[in-house]
């Protein structure tokens, strides 16, 4: 069956052709956005399985990157440092795993993001709830041009220390209506 053959994609040669999307698994420490040793099991786990290739949840690139609790970060040493020992697994395991980078925009609240009110391309309020948290969004402080300078440079420094932490390559989450996509839309 050629889907659990290996095969060599660019620099990669995959255990399988089985690659793992994205999904909130929100194992990281509330406060801190560190990752909980049930991270590293978790990857681990799937590339000792087959997976061929790993796109881990959503990792903010600063705390007012966060959407929801639990939310992994790969914006503090503490947080690179943790990720270190998942990328170590899941490469003894023969797997490939990538960091995806995101960031939420105006989809947060600033009970999520440690009293950081979100920001988005407008001051436009999202309808509906927060993920698990269950508040209404709140509205977003309209991005200056510096805000969209330091926004580059958190997803700049999450890609640095992506690397620092062993990923094989970083995913930039640019749907699904969160910060990037925003800039879509005419609110």
């Amino acid at each position: 069956m050629k889907l659990l053959e290996t095969v060599k994609i660019n620099q990669w040669n995959l255990q399988s052709r089985v690659v793992m999307a994205p999904m909130t698994r929100s194992f990281a420490d509330l406060e801190t956005g560190v990752i909980h040793p049930d991270t590293v099991a978790y990857y681990a786990k799937r590339a000792k399985h087959g997976v061929g290739m790993i796109i881990t949840e959503g990792i903010a690139v600063s705390p007012e990157a966060r959407g929801t609790i639990g939310i992994p970060g790969l914006y503090t040493e503490d947080q690179t440092e943790a990720w270190k020992e998942v990328t170590a697994q899941v490469h003894q395991e023969g797997g490939i795993i990538i960091a995806q980078l995101w960031h939420v925009g105006r989809l947060s609240h600033s009970a999520i993001t440690g009293g950081l009110q979100p920001v988005a391309p407008s001051a436009v309020q999202a309808n509906g709830l927060t993920h698990r948290v269950g508040l209404p969004y709140e509205t977003p402080k309209a991005m200056s041009e510096e805000d969209i300078q330091k926004v580059i440079q958190d997803f700049t420094k999450a890609a640095i220390n992506a690397q620092l932490a062993g990923f094989d390559g970083v995913e930039i989450h640019a749907a699904h209506g969160y910060l990037i996509d925003q800039f879509q839309f005419p609110w």
